[in-house]
């Protein structure tokens, strides 16, 4: 696996240079908020709830009041609804107070998930990357997130009101009459018991839910990059099928979740109502009894429905509890894949001379066989050399290690004599530039993409480096030159344009290693040639590595190295 190649390391600090446990409890804390913002909104919430619990009192008054039983705390009517008016304002103002908190800390919470989850995704090593889909990866940033953010703002807003609610009505219900609310104690194990045995399905409904909605979203993903091949091999009705299906799938899913989910309340609902209402006749043959007055009994059915409210929001939550740890189980599965080796502490590789060292060096792709075995080879500074063989045979392996996008099964890569694992990532990947054979550019200008290896430089500096990579001359001929927009992955550029342009990225980053993989591949032989020539001072100041089959280049090199089935020959 690719975690294998990595020491261990909390997945979920930030700095990552900490243990940590990697469960459900540790994913929660980290989407909890800042103790005075959770106080503020705790407190909002109990005198919300705390005001609520006196609007039964109020209901008890009112009938002594219409009785003319003599035991009305208020003179008249009037009064006491002028009172019970400011009562339910008060309620309505902290209400609204504690939405509001809830709803920015909850959007506050997401964003930092969010944020935590891309930092991890940029921590992972490459191998990572060539084992998932990218719609994979966006589902578990877009709805998995959300759906753990979420839990909280629900947790938050739901379960501290329903305490408030369930602890006070219960304590008045006592002051009114101790035995019906020991009764009511010892009907709530049963409660409890139904409530587990009806959200037992929900917890792998919904791990199999975020899988097929991740499925739906790696073939939408995958089809729209593919979409001018899917138009010239005329493969719209089955690619239209093959994405029904994966929706159907996650339909179907939906449904059943969703009766689960909305099961386990109902019910809930139904069983704490119909004890209550048990309750509620116990009281009543206390009323003939002359033990419990009228005012009395209205209080106590206002408070027993009170308590009917937040038993179906415990219920609901516990099935929120089970929804959510399949979203859950996702990210923390991503968590925990270890990161690349922390750089805390390690020290700077320094600028080098160029030289590079391959000792012994044997390297597999998980699940894979070997790719190189045994290789090693020396290149001096200063020097070019070309690295040639059939695809598949390692090449492009040896530009992966260099950079230490992974790091060998066995054996070392050194840079001027220092092995690279004892050396900070960032300094060791500053001092190479790298052309791959993929070329990957972002959506934005021509000036922008050449000024990523190097945000400071001015536009003088990314002329040059346009210039050095020959491509001047298609940049002028834009209607915007150099910012023009080359849109995703530089889709309104030809193949030969997009690779001008990862080129002048390249020299721009000025490295003293550079490494350029099949990186002239769409050039036609002149302007290949063109090229070399154009940089042939450059070059001979750096330790080039021409990886390639091209005869010009071949030609340029100082020497050829060729690479056959993982071995030098």
């Amino acid at each position: 696996m690719v975690s294998r190649r990595w020491p261990a390391e909390s997945p979920l600090d930030v700095d990552r240079g900490q243990t940590a446990a990697v469960n459900f409890t540790s994913l929660i804390r980290q989407v909890t908020p800042r103790f005075r913002v959770l106080l503020v909104i705790v407190l909002l919430l109990v005198l919300g709830n705390g005001v609520s619990l006196l609007n039964p009192v109020m209901a008890g008054q009112l009938t002594s009041l219409l009785l003319d039983s003599g035991e009305a705390k208020f003179p008249d009517i009037s009064s006491l609804l002028m009172v019970w008016l400011l009562l339910l304002a008060l309620r309505t103002g902290f209400s609204f107070g504690a939405d509001t908190f809830i709803s920015i800390t909850g959007e506050s919470t997401m964003t930092a998930l969010r944020t935590r989850v891309y930092e991890h995704m940029q921590s992972l090593p490459m191998g990572y990357f060539h084992e998932r889909k990218p719609g994979d990866l966006l589902a578990l940033m877009d709805n998995d997130a959300t759906t753990v953010g979420w839990y909280f703002i629900e947790t938050l807003s739901r379960i501290v009101p329903a305490l408030i609610t369930f602890v006070g009505a219960l304590v008045m219900m006592c002051l009114i009459d101790p035995w019906i609310t020991a009764l009511v104690a010892v009907l709530m194990p049963l409660y409890y018991l139904l409530i587990k045995i009806a959200g037992r399905r929900i917890r792998p409904l919904s791990a199999r839910w975020f899988q097929a909605y991740a499925d739906m979203v790696v073939v939408l993903e995958e089809n729209i990059g593919l979409m001018q091949v899917i138009k010239s091999f005329r493969r719209e009705s089955v690619e239209s099928a093959r994405f029904d299906e994966r929706n159907q799938a996650l339909y179907r899913l939906s449904g059943r979740s969703v009766m689960a989910e909305n099961l386990l309340p109902s019910l809930a609902g139904f069983a704490a109502s119909a004890g209550l209402l048990l309750l509620i006749g116990f009281a009543s043959g206390e009323l003939d009894t002359g033990a419990m007055t009228v005012a009395e009994l209205v209080m106590l059915m206002f408070y027993a429905f009170m308590l009917a409210q937040p038993l179906a929001s415990f219920a609901d939550l516990y099935g929120r509890y089970q929804y959510t740890r399949g979203a859950s189980d996702r990210l923390l599965a991503f968590f925990s894949t270890m990161p690349e080796p922390v750089s805390v502490g390690q020290p700077d590789i320094g600028r080098l001379a160029g030289r590079i060292t391959f000792d012994q060096v044997e390297f597999a792709y998980p699940g894979r066989g070997p790719v190189l075995k045994g290789i090693s080879f020396d290149i001096q500074p200063g020097e070019t050399v070309a690295i040639s063989g059939s695809n598949g045979c390692g090449k492009s392996t040896l530009a992966y290690l260099l950079m230490r996008f992974s790091d060998p099964d066995s054996g070392r890569v050194l840079l001027d004599g220092k092995d690279i694992r004892e050396f900070s990532l960032s300094s060791v990947r500053r001092e190479i530039g790298l052309v791959s054979q993929n070329m990957l550019l972002h959506n934005g200008t021509i000036a922008e993409n050449i000024a990523y290896a190097n945000a400071s430089a001015s536009m003088d500096e990314i002329e040059q480096a346009a210039a050095a990579a020959l491509a001047t001359d298609f940049i002028r001929a834009l209607p915007d030159g150099f910012q023009t927009v080359i849109g995703d992955q530089g889709i309104r550029l030809s193949g030969g344009q997009r690779q001008r342009l990862s080129l002048a990225r390249t020299l721009l980053k000025d490295s003293q290693i550079l490494v350029l993989d099949e990186a002239t591949s769409m050039f036609d032989p002149e302007g290949e040639l063109a090229f070399l020539e154009r940089n042939r001072a450059l070059f001979a100041s750096k330790t080039v590595i021409l990886i390639t089959h091209r005869t010009a280049a071949l030609k340029f090199a100082d020497r050829q190295l060729r690479v056959n089935e993982g071995r030098l020959v």
